[in-house]
């Protein structure tokens, strides 16, 4: 996507999902490149950001820690367990994403899911914790650009009204 961006296919962005970047930071399973976060911002164009699964990694079972057994999990399908990030984790990937929402030269709105980052995190699930996940929404405000607008929906990503809340921005800025 990042290419296609570079490459001039795209007049603005809606991406909810860009969990690529902290899977890139830590070398995990979805690794989307050094680049992930960063094309539609150079090119100044419109973008939607959210945190779809940024709050789960996952590693390959080779490269599994100790500490990995013990935390909050999901098992996706055979092949992938997505793991809950830790609050460390979490604080590092926000940074990350200031710094590159920061370069960009275009309008940029975020929205933040307040129950739940994915179809599997909801309340009720093991991965579910919306203390930790304020934690990179704290991290991701300090520093940020001022005109980036971070909003919070009392919605799970999945729910209709969150999927409202993304028309909403995307019509405003696109």
């Amino acid at each position: 996507m990042e290419d296609m961006i570079a490459d001039g296919f795209f007049s603005g962005v809606v991406d909810l999902a860009p969990s690529g970047v902290g899977e890139h930071l830590f070398g995990f399973m979805r690794d989307a490149g050094p680049r992930r976060l960063e094309s539609a911002g150079e090119a100044g164009l419109p973008q939607i950001i959210s945190t779809c699964s940024v709050n789960h990694m996952t590693p390959a079972k080779s490269k599994y820690k100790p500490e990995y057994a013990e935390r909050p999990k999901y098992d996706l399908d055979r092949f992938r367990t997505w793991i809950r990030m830790s609050a460390g984790e979490l604080i590092q990937v926000a940074g990350v994403f200031r710094e590159k929402l920061n370069r960009a030269k275009g309008p940029v709105k975020v929205l933040i899911p307040l129950q739940g980052w994915s179809s599997v995190d909801y309340p009720g699930n093991a991965t579910y914790n919306p203390l930790e996940d304020q934690l990179f929404v704290e991290e991701l405000q300090k520093g940020l650009n001022p005109e980036i607008e971070v909003s919070q929906v009392d919605a799970n990503m999945e729910d209709p009204e969150f999927a409202n809340a993304v028309i909403k921005a995307s019509l405003s800025v696109l």
